[in-house]
């Protein structure tokens, strides 16, 4: 019997109903774990002379943990209380349910895209920085500091800059949702940065922009895809509603040895990965995100990521 693959994500993730599409078509067993379904769920667990069962069941759906053989960490499981639950516990219902399912589904055996510990590492944009240079990939200059003068001077050298979140930069308020973008910032916003109660900011140089870039790289597998903004577009070209189009482009193969080694430090099998382009053929090298979306692309221009992703996870 064909080994099962995990998927653990969420019920508003697309790209997880787009590849389970492709893997009902090529009959692969799998199971969904939604981290904001566990309350919903119904997790086994048992130990004995016999060795450990592990099973979880979610309506007329269910899995046996012990048989999964890979493992696409989609999202974090962060689970929320039961609302049965008194508010006072719900902090400590969320705990117990965050680590009983982390216990359940950890197999460091097994194939992850990506590995939870490496997932939430890569997610830190200052040690991006950190390595990428390490890797030969470009980096504009950067500071991050809360210091006025400090950022102010940043400015006065480097001229354009701009301000992005240290963060995934998702904020919610008031029952609303929305994304901290990259903007380009004044040295008199800079000044400003007292009123922040002291939470740092992260400048950096403008990057001259003659194309933004998106490389996706599933296994040793690599797509790297041109997004043509419109005229008059925010300087973050995710900031876009309307009028986005992408090409497919080459790669420079320094920059593709710099990000598949970047990716083996950092223990990735996926990335996705930002960078701009230069006029005069620089590739500056922005973040990587290891569980960034990728099947608006794979729609939009008929790549083959989908079938990539599936035999990277389950080794065909």
């Amino acid at each position: 019997m064909e080994s099962t693959l995990l998927i653990v994500s969420d019920r508003e993730d697309f790209a997880a109903d787009y590849l389970i599409l492709r893997l009902r078509e090529r009959k692969r067993a799998y199971y969904r774990l939604n981290a904001d379904e566990l309350s919903d769920t119904d997790p086994t667990f048992r130990v004995g002379e016999a060795g450990a069962s592990r099973h979880v069941r979610c309506g007329d759906a269910s899995v046996d943990l012990n048989r999964v053989g890979c493992v696409w960490y989609r999202r974090a499981l962060r689970p929320k209380a039961p609302e049965m639950v008194h508010a006072d516990f719900r902090g400590f219902a969320s705990a117990e349910l965050r680590h009983l399912y982390e216990g359940l589904i950890a197999a460091p055996e097994l194939r992850w895209v990506n590995p939870p510990d490496a997932t939430e590492l890569a997610e830190r944009k200052i040690y991006q920085l950190r390595v990428a240079g390490r890797h030969g990939l470009l980096v504009p200059p950067t500071l991050v500091s809360s210091d006025p003068a400090a950022l102010e001077q940043f400015a006065a050298e480097h001229g354009q800059v701009v301000c992005k979140s240290i963060s995934h930069g998702l904020v919610s308020a008031n029952g609303t949702s929305y994304a901290v973008h990259t903007r380009e910032v004044s040295p008199a916003q800079l000044a400003d940065a007292g009123t922040l109660g002291g939470i740092p900011l992260l400048v950096q140089r403008c990057v001259p922009k003659g194309m933004d870039i998106r490389v996706t790289i599933i296994g040793d597998k690599v797509y790297p895809v041109e997004v043509i903004t419109p005229p008059g577009s925010p300087i973050d070209w995710r900031a876009t509603r309307d009028g986005l189009s992408y090409r497919l482009c080459d790669l420079p193969s320094d920059v593709e040895r710099g990000c598949q080694t970047f990716m083996h430090e950092l223990r990735l099998l996926y990335g996705a990965f930002d960078f701009v382009r230069t006029d005069q053929g620089q590739w500056f090298f922005l973040e990587v995100n290891p569980a960034g979306e990728w099947a608006w692309l794979d729609l939009a221009l008929g790549l083959p990521m989908r079938d990539s992703l599936i035999d990277l996870l389950y080794g065909s």
